[in-house]
């Protein structure tokens, strides 16, 4: 979360999609930002999503939990697909849930 917001944001759960990474994802949501800024959010994306420990490595079909910045609290006209609006309240037992689902449905496989 970067210095100057709130502490009581909305939060997205995202799914990554192929071709993904953090630096874009943080650019689509927040816009360029310098380098100390986009750092000060993957700490706090890798805080929220401790699974993520290295933020090189994300992948797939993985769901992410990430703080939206002020301009984007309401929703979109169109919605990226995979992509949830709630708050972080609601989604952290939405995203294990996703976890528990995930490893269930590999043993299938």
């Amino acid at each position: 979360m970067l210095p100057s917001q709130s502490k009581n944001t909305d939060s997205i759960l995202y799914r990554v999609k192929l071709g993904d990474n953090i630096s874009t994802i943080i650019r689509h949501y927040y816009g360029p930002l310098d380098f100390q800024k986009q750092n000060v959010i993957i700490k706090q994306i890798q805080q929220d999503n401790p699974e993520i420990t290295n933020p090189d490595r994300i992948f797939p079909g993985q769901a992410l939990l990430i703080d939206l910045p002020p301009q984007h609290y309401t929703a979109p006209a169109s919605n990226p697909s995979g992509t949830i609006m709630a708050r972080k309240e609601e989604i952290k037992p939405l995203q294990q849930q996703l976890k528990v689902a995930a490893m269930v449905f590999s043993l299938f496989i």
